[in-house]
């Protein structure tokens, strides 16, 4: 039950933060252009085919080129941030939590029946 909590929970996480840096990406794209001059239609359309991995690519070198990495740049920066909140509410929740086999799960080792001369009974001590 854990493993199946873990994956889910891996899943929805690595689902949230990539439609966090997707919808970031857009946004810095947007405004990036749209300060350098381009019409507010165009700078969301060339926004949208970069989400997409559609349109066409700036030019090696170029400004526009420079103008995506930086906004991605920014982006990624948005959502390390974001992993770092949630790393960090994570320790804080540990914190709060008991060490050890809780003792019903202790008693339940003990009671169960010796198998191969008492070796896994001694085992789980």
């Amino acid at each position: 039950m854990t493993q199946t909590v873990r994956y889910f929970a891996s899943s929805l996480g690595l689902a949230v933060l990539g439609t966090i840096l997707i919808d970031q990406t857009r946004t810095h794209i947007v405004r990036s252009l749209t300060r350098e001059g381009a019409p507010a239609s165009v700078a969301d359309r060339v926004a949208s085919s970069f989400n997409a991995g559609t349109g066409a690519r700036p030019a090696p070198g170029s400004a526009g080129l420079a103008l995506i990495r930086h906004d991605f740049a920014q982006s990624t920066r948005v959502v390390f941030v974001g992993m770092a909140i949630v790393m960090a509410a994570s320790f804080v929740a540990a914190l709060g939590m008991q060490r050890g086999v809780p003792p019903e799960v202790s008693e339940a080792i003990e009671q169960r029946p010796a198998v191969d001369g008492g070796a896994v009974a001694e085992a789980a001590h």
